[in-house]
């Protein structure tokens, strides 16, 4: 059983389903006290440029160019987290977060 900690703004390489490649996804849930989620909501990342309102553009030196698409949010299982690669500094946090509440009309 996968006991590690996930933290709303970390940066991973995550399988979304079995037989896919891996791929980068950011978390957007809030754990709770102890950082323990049974499902962790992600924003998948996609290597292209914005064509959306839904696509958030985040530059960092961990990640190649492209978008965190928000219409793709989705709930991973401990187990298909492969590697933490690093967390979002605020701006950009803020940046995908906008994009996920406009597409939620919130």
């Amino acid at each position: 059983m996968n006991h590690q900690q996930f933290h709303r703004g970390d940066v991973w390489f995550v399988r979304i389903t079995e037989n896919a490649t891996p791929s980068l996804a950011l978390i957007v849930s809030h754990e709770d006290e102890d950082g323990v989620m049974p499902f962790v909501a992600v924003v998948p990342h996609e290597a292209r440029q914005a064509e959306t309102e839904f696509d958030a553009t985040v530059t960092t030196r961990f990640i190649s160019e492209g978008v965190f698409n928000v219409q793709r949010l989705c709930a991973l299982r401990a187990e298909q987290f492969l590697q933490h690669l690093g967390v979002l500094v605020p701006q950009d946090m803020d940046s995908v977060e906008k994009c996920l509440y406009r597409w939620l009309d919130l």
